[in-house]
C-alpha cells in the first residue's frame, strides 16, 4: 500500500472521529436537556421540498399531488416530465432506464434516498427504472447540487442531484394506524399490487412499511423496417424475451427525539429478474437470450440535530450525521454464449460502507458555515479470470460558506476528493497489487439576488467544476488494466426566475424559469475498438462543449368550480465533440443527445373528474459520434391521457385513474434498435382508510 493510500486512510479515520466527537457533543446536549426542559409532543414530518424558484441552481420537483396527476410509476416516469433531461430507455417496463442531463453522461448524477447516496461503483450508473415512486413524498432534481448548507460532502460533489424523498407517517386526530393498497394493472401482462401500513408506536415514534410487486410480459408489437427509412416495407413483429418481476420492501423508522433532534432509519431491500430483449436490426431480429437477477439490500440512518438557539427561538448550530451500509449481488447469464465451462455465467457482488457528519454554525444571523466529511469503502468480487477483486476507498470533505441578506444570498465551497483504489486476481500475490490514486480540489460558487423586494423577480448564477473517477467497469473490465485520467467537467449557469400570484382574478399563480448554461467535459472517457470489435480500448481523449437554453412555465387557474393546472417545458441542447479539429466527428452532436426537446402537460379538475392530457417532444439524435443519415435516430412524439376520479366513503377513500399512453400509436425508438410500445393503456385503483 502506498504512502498516498495510508493517507487517504488515515484522513477517513479523522472523518469518523469527527463523527465521534460530533454525536458525543450532541448526546451531551441531549442529557442536559432532558434535566432541565420537559419535551413537548413533536410530529413526525420529512423533508420539505425544494424551492424552485430562490434556488442557486436550476431545480425542479415533482410533488406527490403531480405523481399521482400523471400516474408516474417508476422513477423514469417522473423525469419524463422535467426540462433539459435526456432519458435512456432500451424499452418496455422491464428495460434499463438510464439519464443524463445538459449533455454530462449519467455518471454525474447522483440519486439520493432520504438524502442519502444510492450508487453503483461497478458502472458508476444507476438504472432509475428499478426505483417505485408508489411512497415518495416528492422527487426533485438539481443541476450543480441542491442549495443549503446542511449536506453531505458527497452531496456537493455530486454534478447533478436526483432525489427521492419518502413519505413521512401523518396521523389525525387519534388516529394510529393507515393502510393504503394499491393495485395497477396494464397492457402486455403489466400487474403491480402495493401495501402501505403506517403505525404510530408512541407519541415520538413512527413506523411505516411498503412493499410493492411488479410483473410485466412486455410482449408488446413493434415494427421493423426493412431499409433505411420508414418508406420501404416493413412487417409487424412480438417483442421477445422481454419479460420481467421485481419485488420492493421499504421499512422506515421515524423517531422525533426532540423538538430539536430527529433520527430516522431506513431498510430498503429489492429484488428482480429482467431478460433482455434483443436487439432489432434491418433485416432480422437478434435471437435474446441474455437475463440478469438483481438483489439490493440496506440500511441507512439520519441524525438530525439542533442546539445553541437565541431569544428568538432561532438555532445556530446544526449536526447531520448520515451512516449506510449497502449490499447488492448481480447475475448475469446469456444462455446462447458458450463457454468452456458451460454457459456465459458472470456474477458480481458489491459492498458499501457509508459514514457522513456535518456540522453547521451560524455566528451572526444570514451566515452560515458548515464543514462536512465522508468516509467510503466500496469492495467488489466476481467471478471473472482477472481484476475479481477491487477495492475503493474514498474521503471527501467540504468546506462551505453562506450569506443570506434580505434581497441577495451567495454561497461557496470548496471539495477535497482523494480516492485510493487496488485490485487484485485470486492467484496474484499481495505485492503484485495494481494501486491507484486520485486527489482533487474542486470549487463551487452561486448567488441569488431579488432586486426589487415588491416583485417576485430573481436573477442567479452557479459555477461548478466536478471530477469523475472512473468506473470499475471502465478501468478493470476483461483482463486489462487500464491508466485513465478522471473527467473533469465544468458547468456555467445564468438564469431568471419569476412568480406572479393573485386571489383576485383567474389566474392563481405563474411562476416561469429561464437558465442559460455553458459545461465543458475534458479527459472524457471514450471507448474504441482495437483489433476487432469485441476488445474495446478505453483511452481519455474526448472533450465535449455543451450550450443550451431550459425553459419551464406554471400556471394555475381557477374558473369558477374548474381548476386548470398548465406547464410547458423546452430545452435546446447543443452538445458537439470538440476533440480533435482534424478528426471526422468534430461538431458533431455527442450521441443521444437532442438539439430540442419539450413538452406540455394540461390537467382539468372538475366536480365529475379530473382529466389530463400531456405529451413530449424529442427531436432528432444520432446513435453513434458520428452525424451521418445511417446514424440517425427520429424525433418523435408521444401523448398521453388520463382520466380519475376520487371516491369519499364511509371509511377511507378510493381513488381511480384510466390511462391511455402513446395515444397516436407512434412507433419510435429511445435508443437505436430497442422499439418502444405503441399506444397501450392502464388502469390503477387506491384505496386509503
Amino acid at each position: 500500500m502506498t504512502s498516498r493510500i495510508v493517507a487517504i486512510l488515515r484522513f477517513a479515520g479523522c472523518c469518523l472521529l469527527m463523527v465521534a466527537c460530533c454525536c458525543s457533543v450532541a448526546i451531551a446536549q441531549v442529557n442536559d436537556s432532558l434535566v432541565r426542559q420537559t419535551l413537548q409532543e413533536v410530529n413526525v414530518s420529512g423533508e420539505r421540498a425544494p424551492s424552485e424558484l430562490r434556488a442557486h441552481t436550476p431545480t425542479q420537483v415533482v410533488t406527490v399531488q403531480r405523481l399521482e396527476q400523471t400516474g408516474a410509476f417508476q422513477l423514469s416516469d417522473a423525469l419524463r416530465q422535467m426540462t433539459g433531461l435526456t432519458i435512456k430507455d432500451y424499452g418496455g417496463i422491464g428495460g434499463i432506464k438510464t439519464i443524463s442531463a445538459r449533455g454530462l453522461g449519467s455518471q454525474f448524477s447522483t440519486l439520493t434516498i432520504d438524502g442519502v447516496a444510492v450508487s453503483d461503483c461497478q458502472n458508476g450508473q444507476v438504472d432509475i427504472g428499478r426505483y417505485l415512486v408508489g411512497n415518495s413524498a416528492f422527487v426533485s432534481f438539481a443541476n450543480g447540487q441542491h442549495g443549503g448548507l446542511l449536506q453531505s460532502a458527497r452531496a456537493f460533489a455530486a454534478g447533478n442531484i436526483l432525489s427521492m424523498e419518502g413519505r413521512a407517517p401523518r396521523f389525525f386526530l387519534t388516529r394510529k394506524t393507515n393502510l393504503r393498497f394499491g393495485m395497477e394493472g396494464g397492457s402486455y401482462g403489466m400487474l403491480s399490487p402495493s401495501l402501505l401500513w403506517e403505525q404510530k408506536l408512541s407519541e415520538k415514534l413512527s413506523l411505516s412499511l411498503w412493499g410493492s410487486y411488479l410483473r410485466s410480459e412486455g410482449n408488446y408489437p413493434y415494427t421493423i423496417f426493412y431499409g433505411i427509412d420508414q418508406s420501404d416495407s416493413s412487417s409487424v413483429q412480438n417483442r421477445e424475451n422481454s419479460q420481467m418481476w421485481m419485488a420492493i420492501g421499504d421499512a422506515s423508522l421515524y423517531y422525533a427525539i426532540s423538538d430539536d433532534q430527529q433520527l430516522n432509519i431506513k431498510g430498503h431491500f429489492m429484488h428482480g429478474r429482467h431478460n433482455l430483449p434483443g436487439a432489432v436490426s434491418l433485416y432480422r431480429t437478434i435471437k435474446a437470450s441474455e437475463h440478469t437477477e438483481d438483489q439490493l439490500l440496506f440500511v441507512q440512518g439520519k441524525y438530525r440535530r439542533r442546539f445553541m438557539s437565541d431569544s428568538t427561538g432561532h438555532h445556530r448550530m446544526h449536526l447531520q450525521v448520515l451512516g449506510k451500509i449497502q449490499s447488492s449481488n448481480d447475475i448475469y447469464e446469456d444462455t446462447a454464449h458458450r463457454t468452456l465451462d458451460g454457459i456465459l455465467h458472470n456474477e458480481y457482488a458489491q459492498i458499501e460502507g457509508y459514514l457522513s457528519s456535518t456540522f453547521l454554525y451560524e455566528p451572526v444571523r444570514g451566515l452560515r458555515f458548515s464543514l462536512a466529511g465522508d468516509g467510503v469503502v466500496n469492495t467488489l468480487q466476481s467471478n471473472l479470470s482477472a481484476n475479481n477483486r477491487v477495492q475503493r476507498v474514498s474521503s471527501l470533505a467540504a468546506l462551505a460558506a453562506e450569506y443570506a441578506g434580505r434581497l441577495a444570498t451567495a454561497s461557496g465551497s470548496i471539495l477535497m476528493t482523494g480516492i485510493g483504489e487496488q485490485a487484485s486476481t485470486d492467484e496474484e500475490p499481495r505485492d503484485d497489487l495494481h494501486a491507484t490514486e486520485y486527489f482533487r480540489l474542486s470549487p463551487f460558487l452561486s448567488f441569488n439576488v431579488r432586486p426589487w423586494q415588491d416583485k417576485h423577480l430573481r436573477f442567479r448564477y452557479f459555477f461548478k467544476e466536478n471530477y469523475r473517477v472512473p468506473t470499475f467497469n471502465e478501468m478493470y473490465y476483461l483482463t486489462m488494466v487500464r491508466e485513465l485520467k478522471p473527467e473533469r467537467a465544468m458547468q456555467h449557469n445564468v438564469g431568471i426566475t419569476y412568480l406572479y400570484g393573485t386571489d383576485t382574478n383567474a389566474i392563481r399563480s405563474l411562476s416561469i424559469t429561464l437558465d442559460a448554461y455553458y459545461n465543458r467535459v475534458s479527459e472524457k472517457i471514450v471507448a474504441i475498438p482495437t483489433n476487432n470489435m469485441f476488445i474495446w480500448s478505453m483511452i481519455n481523449m474526448g472533450r465535449v462543449d455543451i450550450t443550451g437554453v431550459d425553459f419551464k412555465a406554471d400556471a394555475v387557474l381557477q374558473l369558477e368550480d374548474i381548476g386548470v393546472n398548465f406547464s410547458i417545458n423546452y430545452s435546446y441542447q447543443h452538445a458537439v465533440d470538440r476533440t480533435d479539429p482534424s478528426g471526422k466527428t468534430y461538431g458533431h452532436q455527442i450521441p443521444y443527445t437532442p438539439l430540442h426537446s419539450g413538452g406540455m402537460a394540461l390537467y382539468v379538475e372538475t366536480t365529475l373528474a379530473e382529466f389530463g392530457h400531456e405529451f413530449i417532444v424529442v427531436g432528432d439524435r444520432y446513435c453513434s459520434q458520428q452525424n451521418s443519415r445511417a446514424n440517425l435516430v427520429e424525433g418523435y412524439i408521444d401523448h398521453g391521457l388520463s382520466v380519475s376520479k376520487r371516491f369519499v366513503l364511509r371509511f377511507g377513500t378510493i381513488r381511480a385513474q384510466v390511462r391511455l399512453l402513446n395515444l397516436l400509436d407512434v412507433r419510435y425508438e429511445v435508443v437505436r434498435s430497442y422499439p418502444m410500445m405503441g399506444r397501450n393503456w392502464r388502469v390503477s385503483v387506491l384505496y386509503e382508510f
